[in-house]
């Protein structure tokens, strides 16, 4: 007798080649669909299929970033997912039913494939530390090395240039736009001035160093990388506090990390903290909240200095 089957897809952006994608998009992006994708193949006892990692984008390559964002060799199979053969043939043969089709679970058909697509983090909350241990266990050991065991006692900057524009005169606060560095210097100084002036920062970003030298030439200020991006994202996640950009990168790393994190004026910002406090919108100007500072300072104490 033939066992029947439900799986859980993350169809990843880009056109899905099932061994490589065309197009895509940024680490982040393609994280969100793929931790709703395993917190429901938990909730509805659901067999994951591997998402598509590998893709081949065009941007980073005329960009001549060093990180060329075409995930290879980046992760491995988790315990029990299907991958390789089997999942060529999985996704072939199998019904595909979308994610909405939860709602009423007893109403997915066995032997289907529900598929999990687009950048909503609406059923994330509450399952970070579920998704930080899969995301640690699935990326290669060699892209692990280096990355802080433990939280750091430092506060992290990810300062998102690359294909993000310059905003327009009258522009709303919207993805895909700069930040202008000076709102950066001015968290960070309002940062050091509760929490200790010679707070050690570390910048992660895909600019350039003259791009960012505002914020480079402050004092114990110094740019981090840990190599690929997923290794940047898992080292950004360990800080005691997190100034951060209008990205689903700094999204998933202040949410497995569960990083005090101050955001720019977003139009929509996705609440993935457990303690409400411990992520806020500061326009420039506008002083940090108490409650905040004192999450950020609990975290701090708890962290060994980045000198030890």
């Amino acid at each position: 007798m033939t066992t029947l089957t439900r799986y859980a897809y993350a169809q990843l952006p880009g056109r899905d080649l099932l061994a490589v994608r065309l197009s895509g998009a940024g680490l982040g992006n393609l994280l969100v669909p793929w931790a709703r994708s395993l917190i429901a193949a938990r909730r509805y006892s659901l067999t994951l299929v591997t998402p598509t990692w590998p893709q081949i984008k065009i941007g980073p390559l005329l960009r001549r970033e060093p990180d060329k964002r075409l995930y290879l060799r980046v992760f491995g199979p988790l315990p029990g997912e299907v991958h390789g053969a089997r999942k060529l043939i999985t996704l072939t043969r199998a019904h595909r039913v979308p994610e909405s089709a939860l709602a009423t679970p007893a109403s997915v058909p066995s032997d289907s494939v529900v598929v999990f697509g687009g950048i909503s983090a609406h059923t994330l909350l509450g399952s970070d530390r579920l998704i930080s241990a899969a995301l640690w266990a699935m990326t290669r050991p060699a892209l692990r090395t280096g990355v802080p065991a433990k939280q750091v006692g430092a506060i992290a900057v990810h300062v998102r240039l690359g294909d993000f524009r310059p905003p327009l005169r009258g522009d709303a606060p919207a993805a895909n736009t700069r930040i202008a560095l000076s709102w950066y210097v001015e968290k960070l100084r309002q940062l050091r001035a509760e929490l200790g002036a010679d707070l050690p920062a570390a910048v992660f970003s895909d600019g350039r160093d003259g791009e960012l030298q505002p914020l480079l030439r402050l004092p114990r200020c110094r740019r981090v990388s840990h190599g690929p991006a997923i290794s940047d994202l898992l080292a950004m996640s360990r800080y005691a506090a997190l100034i951060a950009s209008r990205s689903s990168f700094s999204v998933m790393s202040a949410y497995v990390g569960q990083v005090p994190t101050v955001w720019p004026p977003m139009d929509q910002l996705p609440r993935l903290h457990r303690d409400r406090d411990a992520e806020i919108e500061s326009p420039a100007g506008e002083r940090l909240p108490g409650a905040f500072i004192t999450l950020a300072g609990r975290r701090l104490d708890s962290c060994p200095s980045l000198d030890a």
